[in-house]
């Protein structure tokens, strides 16, 4: 459910997607939804309500957005794969371990051409820090990207958030954050 939710939101609206959480999760009908408290699912944590209310917090003013000057990657590497030596150094590296995978993300440049991968991304870097408390900030930049039909690859670190954009929609994907009260600096 919470994979179906995002992605319905991501492609459709935020509304579009709330209506589907408040309406169809069984729990939550009778209530008109969930107050982050009482059910448990996993629904309120693919929603982002604060407990107690229906409503989403968005950040109260646009955010200040650095567009990287690299180019990125994201590698596929095998489960149980130690990091390769050719992360060592990089200005951004993240590095995601799951049972079924090793994700790397770092520039592209540094990828052997040998590694499965995802390639052609520009990074847009969130000015941080940001705090643990603020809730909206991915939506506020996410909503802007799918109305304007741009895929993203996100990523949080402790301090900020990173978007991963295919190079080709950049300059759209700047102009809708602009559109959205964001500055994006190049």
């Amino acid at each position: 459910m919470c994979l179906f939710l995002i992605a319905a939101w991501l492609w459709s609206g935020w509304e579009w997607a709330k209506a589907i959480a408040l309406f169809d999760h069984p729990d939550c009908r009778a209530t008109n939804g969930c107050s982050g408290r009482r059910c448990g699912s996993p629904l309120n944590w693919s929603v982002r309500q604060r407990p107690g209310s229906n409503e989403v917090t968005m950040p109260k003013s646009g955010l200040t957005i650095d567009l990287l000057p690299a180019t990125f990657a994201v590698a596929l590497l095998a489960p149980g794969s130690s990091v390769p030596p050719w992360t060592k150094g990089a200005e951004l590296i993240s590095v995601t371990h799951t049972p079924t995978e090793l994700s790397i993300v770092c520039e592209e440049a540094r990828v052997p051409s040998s590694v499965q991968s995802q390639r052609g991304f520009r990074c847009l870097r969130v000015l941080g820090p940001l705090e643990f408390s603020e809730v909206g900030i991915l939506a506020s930049l996410a909503t802007p990207l799918a109305r304007a039909g741009i895929s993203i690859f996100a990523l949080s670190t402790y301090e900020t958030d990173y978007l991963l954009v295919p190079e080709h929609d950049i300059e759209a994907a700047i102009s809708a954050l602009f559109s959205a009260g964001h500055a994006v600096r190049r």
